[in-house]
């Protein structure tokens, strides 16, 4: 990124520097006109997690452990702050395959096979449904937190 055009920021007499990425609360942004998720971070992390329960979990059978395994650990750190960020529908759709990936390992699907309705079958939501049922409990809760908020103000006002 090009920063010649824009000027030098202080706070008292120190200057704050621009960088390319930014890392805040384990959620890294991209510089730029627009605030931007970088999700190739996320992704690493998944990966990781995701071949550490393949190789401790290589001599369980039971394909339905195998997925719960990564529901409980490999899940949680691929959807890490994203019930409060929004993501763009490219970035979706890279979590979406990465996660869909996970499914072709444990039931030997191949790449251009479809897992939609083995989910169905396991009764389970795809990606982005995930997000979006954890995004309207992020709201819910948010909703409850400001209703008690004014409910206790109104309270005090009456005292």
């Amino acid at each position: 990124m090009c920063y010649k055009n824009v000027s030098n920021l202080h706070i008292g007499n120190e200057p704050i520097f621009w960088v390319d990425i930014l890392k805040y609360l384990g959620v890294y942004f991209d510089s730029g006109k627009m605030i931007k998720i970088n999700i190739l971070p996320m992704l690493r992390k998944f990966h990781g997690s995701a071949n550490s329960i393949l190789c401790h979990s290589k001599y369980v059978s039971d394909e339905l452990t195998k997925l719960s395994l990564f529901e409980s650990f490999a899940l949680p750190v691929l959807m890490y702050g994203l019930d409060v960020l929004f993501m763009g529908p490219v970035e979706m759709r890279k979590l979406n395959v990465c996660w869909n990936s996970i499914y072709r390992h444990i039931f030997n699907f191949h790449r251009w096979e479809s897992v939609k309705v083995l989910q169905l079958m396991c009764e389970r939501l795809d990606l982005t449904h995930i997000l979006d049922k954890i995004k309207l409990k992020f709201y819910h809760r948010l909703y409850r937190c400001y209703s008690i908020v004014c409910l206790y103000q109104n309270t005090v006002k009456m005292l």
